[in-house]
């Protein structure tokens, strides 16, 4: 029994050096996640999850009427594949409607937010003096109603034409290309009167497992449990294979010491 139970200790010990003798920790990597609507058709979220991909923004609605036709699909499958943070935007269109208008049917077709899901507003078009205050009303209502803090996505050339002072307080989703060759510039992009940004959309031109032809992808600025924090959830416990190892040597080792004499 003795040398049973030093074969195992042996064989444990060689597992932890293995483990920690592999070299340094790898640098820590940037968190992607992609965002699409209905041009991607469908997606097959498993396949983004097991890409590494741990959030994704799906389009939800547009103006006064429209709804994404693949919106209540994606919303599904982001659930079902675990991501951490799932948002869901409105394309808006101040040129168009009010505020108020378009943030009622957000709401309407998105319904209460569950856990791991945000609402995000898509600025892009019909730049001018008001739309600073449109959007603040649009994401005040939305803050409002579903009671978690909103996301502002939109260009860095666009910020800089409209006044935001009244949107700092949310969360920036920056759109930032450079060459957009699916790689992340080495130039990092300008937050115009944000501190930071949060999320980096950097390409429009990335091959992602699970979605056909190309698809922006974004990375976050944070850790894990600081990405699902915006969901009002935690971050899934990493796994620990080294911990399984040794936890299922020494229920081994248990069995065999308690086991009858023959």
């Amino acid at each position: 029994m003795a040398s049973v139970v030093a074969l195992v200790v042996g064989a444990v010990a060689v597992a932890a050096l293995g483990a920690f003798s592999a070299g340094p920790a790898s640098a820590a990597t940037n968190i992607h996640g992609i965002d699409v609507s209905g041009w991607q058709g469908h997606v097959d979220w498993a396949a983004v999850r097991g890409s590494g991909r741990l959030f994704a923004f799906a389009k939800a609605t547009e103006g006064q009427t429209f709804v994404d036709s693949t919106f209540a699909a994606n919303r599904v499958g982001m659930a079902g594949a675990g991501l951490a943070l799932r948002g869901f935007y409105h394309y808006a269109r101040p040129d168009r409607n009010s505020a108020a208008a378009e943030a009622a049917h957000f709401l309407r077709t998105v319904g209460p937010l569950g856990p791991g899901e945000v609402a995000v507003l898509d600025l892009e078009v019909a730049a001018g003096p008001g739309v600073g205050d449109w959007a603040a009303e649009w994401l005040g209502l939305v803050a409002q109603a579903t009671g978690r803090t909103p996301i502002l996505y939109s260009y860095q050339n666009y910020l800089y034409s409209v006044p935001t002072s009244r949107l700092t307080q949310y969360p920036l989703w920056l759109a930032f290309y450079g060459v957009n060759d699916g790689s992340i510039p080495a130039t990092l992009p300008k937050t115009d009167r944000w501190s930071r940004w949060t999320w980096w959309q950097y390409t429009s031109n990335a091959v992602v497992p699970g979605v056909t032809g190309r698809v922006d992808d974004s990375v976050f600025s944070g850790s894990p449990a600081e990405l699902a924090a915006y969901g009002g959830t935690t971050a899934p416990t990493a796994p620990d294979p080294l911990g399984d190892l040794l936890r299922g040597v020494l229920t081994n080792v248990g069995g065999l010491l308690g086991a009858p004499k023959p």
